[in-house]
């Protein structure tokens, strides 16, 4: 089990680094700036939990509107608004 529990945690750490470049690549901001990386988790942690979400559905439900709803419970928008604005007022 630590084994697979370690295996779930690089590939979470994989598709943090992905979005971390997306995020930093769109707003200017290093891909290293802390708001940077806690904004990327914050979205890897939420689809995380709308695929655990469809998953004790049975798999009955859209994923893509379960994805909507975790990214709106933690204001994902309102984050990338946050530290675009930061970005164009250099």
């Amino acid at each position: 089990m630590p084994e697979l529990r370690a295996h779930a945690w690089e590939e979470l750490e994989k598709a943090r680094d992905l979005f971390r470049s997306i995020i930093a690549a769109r707003t200017g901001h290093p891909a290293s700036a802390l708001a940077v990386r806690v904004i990327s988790m914050a979205f890897v942690g939420a689809a995380f939990e709308a695929s655990l979400e469809w998953v004790r559905s049975g798999g009955k439900g859209n994923m893509i509107d379960l994805l909507k709803k975790a990214i709106d419970a933690i204001g994902f928008y309102g984050m990338l608004d946050r530290l675009g604005s930061k970005a164009s007022s250099r």
